[in-house]
Parts: structure tokens; sequence; C-alpha cells
């Protein structure tokens, strides 16, 4: 009797203690199947189609036509590029030298973009630019700082055929200091770095505020001038590339912008994506969605998609002046450009940072970053590359 009573005891708690190991397990193998959301997780009508993890710190760039993806990392020391086919093809990598910097002046990757055929790619740095052959995977030719006239390459725009790149002097360069003298914007023939001709310019402002684009046939730039202090106005203006001339200029709350490719139209993303007509300034339409207040933009558009794609940081006075929350919360948005009407608009939380990509193929090519958040601290945790597609996009 005492032996049977030990046995169905033993038998009982063998059960139990299957049972709270099987729950114990349970939670974490459902934990192992859930997918974690994606910045377009919530937009109907976008579709997921691949996501890979890369290292935290890789930096992104995708030709317009999507063949080629553009992998870079970078530290004082020097950086890596990593020229990676979308199809078949090879892995290319090269090494970018830093040049000699000032004292106290950390080098850094600053951008990287693709000529509209995907056959040249800029690598924008501090002090140094460098252009590549995509499919020979080789440097062409670098341009530097012009230490004799004590100036600075700074932002740039890549067309077919023409690279422009605005020359600062180092208090606007290194620093936000307004510009008083010695700007100037030079342009290069794209393929061999040759420099057709120099153009002085009276810029009142800084590197870090102001962005340049050449019209597809660098029959005209652009620039536009941000606001320093927010809300505030921007000043776009339209410039001849062999006289400096304005044609005209506007203020708009536009932070970033983009020529159509027959250079007829500029777009310009502000509390809404407007078109403007290249000719005189004047506003031709408008996207029908509002964006509220924002600021930070950037925009990217690939009319071969018919998509535009913007993202931005939600502006409020309350919490920066009384919270003195200066985490900021963006949203990405994406638009239609034949109806401008909007597809989706997602919200990002300050933990995800999202630089997106429109290709011809009708794909949105995104690098999210995900952070840890702490008591005045940011940490980059982990990165990805994810790729989405419209439903309705051809395949």
């Amino acid at each position: 009797m005492r032996a049977s009573f030990l046995l169905i005891l033993r038998f009982s708690l063998g059960a139990a203690a299957g049972l709270l190991l099987l729950a114990m397990v349970a939670p974490a193998a459902a934990q192992d199947t859930v997918v974690p959301q994606t910045a377009l997780s919530t937009c109907g009508g976008v579709s997921l189609v691949s996501r890979e993890d890369v290292a935290a710190g890789t930096g992104l760039a995708v030709s317009p036509d999507g063949r080629w993806l553009a992998l870079y990392v970078h530290t004082n020391r020097g950086g890596e590029v990593t020229l990676r086919p979308r199809g078949v093809g090879e892995l290319r990598h090269l090494e970018l030298v830093p040049p000699a910097l000032p004292p106290g002046v950390t080098w850094r990757v600053l951008d990287v973009v693709f000529s509209p055929a995907g056959d040249l790619l800029a690598i924008r740095s501090i002090g140094a630019i460098w252009v590549l052959d995509v499919a020979a995977g080789v440097i062409r030719y670098q341009v530097g700082v012009d230490s004799e006239a004590q100036l600075y390459p700074g932002k740039l725009s890549l067309t077919a055929d023409t690279l422009a790149v605005l020359f600062w002097p180092p208090e606007s360069y290194l620093a936000d200091a307004k510009a008083r003298k010695g700007v100037e914007v030079r342009f290069y023939e794209a393929a061999t770095g040759n420099l057709l001709r120099r153009v002085p310019m009276a810029v009142d402002s800084s590197d870090a505020w102001t962005d340049i684009e050449l019209s597809p046939d660098a029959k005209w730039f652009a620039l536009l001038r941000r606001a320093t202090r927010w809300p505030g106005k921007a000043r776009l203006s339209v410039h001849s590339p062999v006289s400096g001339l304005a044609r005209w200029e506007s203020k708009l709350s536009a932070e970033d912008f983009q020529w159509s490719a027959d250079g007829q139209t500029l777009m310009a993303l502000g509390q809404r994506l407007v078109w403007l007509d290249a000719e005189n300034g004047k506003q031709a339409r408008e996207s029908k969605s509002d964006s509220g207040s924002s600021e930070y933009h950037r925009l990217r558009v690939n009319e071969a998609a018919g998509l535009a794609v913007g993202k931005f940081s939600k502006y409020s006075r309350w919490k920066r002046s009384v919270l003195l929350n200066d985490r900021r919360e963006s949203v990405m948005m994406l638009w239609r450009l034949d109806s401008a009407a909007l597809v989706c608009q997602a919200p990002l939380p300050p933990s995800r940072s999202v630089d997106a990509w429109l290709t011809s193929q009708g794909e949105i090519i995104t690098l999210e970053e995900h952070y840890d958040l702490r008591p005045q601290l940011r940490l980059l945790k982990s990165a990805e590359i994810v790729t989405y597609r419209l439903a309705d996009a051809p395949k």
C-alpha cells in the first residue's frame, strides 16, 4: 500500500514538473516565432519582400534602377565600401583613405549618391569626395580641399554628365558660421573629374544648412538654404551655372527637394509635398495630405515608379520647451506622383531610424536602425535592410 502511494506521488510530481517545463518552454517557443514589426508593417497595400540583418553602423545607398546596393562603414582610420549587385555579379570592395584634417576634426562619410543611371557613385566625406565606377569597382577620381584658396568641398549633386560641388571656407564648412566670402560652385565632368568652371556665389549660409541640386541637363542648379531657426522659412533659388545669377527665389517651409526628370519641375517637401514650376518658382500643385508641424525633412522621388517617399520629424514647441524632450518622433509618408495621393503614413518611434530609397521596379528599400533609449543616451543596437513592394507594382 505504501509502495503504491509512493509510486502515485512520484508520478504526480513528475507530471507536474513536466507541465511546468512545458509552460516555461511554450512562451519561449512562441517568442521565437514572433516577427518584429518593420517601419512599413502597418501600411496597407505595402508588402514585405525581404529583410536582412547588417552590422550596426552600416550605411546604405541604392541605385535608382535597384540593380546596386552600396554599403559602407567608416572609422576615424578609414572607410570600406562594398558595391553589391542585386542580380548576378560579384561584390566589389574599396578602401577609402581619409585626407589630412585640422586637429580636432573627426573624419566620417557623410553621403553616398548614385548617378541617375547607376553607373557612378559619389561618396562625400569630411574633406574629400570620391567618384567611383560602379561596374568596374574602382575609384575614378577624388575631389579634395583646395589648399591654396582654403576651400573645402561640401554638398554635391551628380547628374549623368556633370558633378557640381559647393566649396566653402573653413568657418562655414567645419562649423555653422555664415559664409561671408569665398563660396564657389565648381562644375566637373562626371566621368573624368576634369574641372569645367568655377562660379563665385554670395551664400549667407553654411554647408550644414545648404543643399544643391543640378537640373538633369545641368542647364540650371538650385540652392536650398534651410532655416536655422524653427519654425521658419527656407529659401529656394534657381541659378545659371555660367553666371551664378538667380532665375528666381522663393521662401517656403520645405527642407528637401528634387528636380523632375524633365527639368520642368521642382518637388519640395514641407508641410505638404509641393510641385514648383522650375521656370518661375510658382506652385503648380500639392499633395492632398498635410504633415502638420515638422522638420528635418528628407525626400526621395522615383518617377519611373511613380512614387515619392518623405521622412521628417514631428515638431512640438510644447515638448521641446516645457518637457525639454528632444527625442524626435519621426513619420514616413509615401505618395503617388500622378494623383499626389497618400499611399500610407507610418509613425516611427524615437527608438527607430529609417532611411528609404525607391527603385524603378516599384520597390521601397529601407535601412532600419534600432536603438536602446536611456536617459540622455540613444545607443545604436542593430540594423537591417528591408525591401517592400506595393501590391499593384509590376513584378
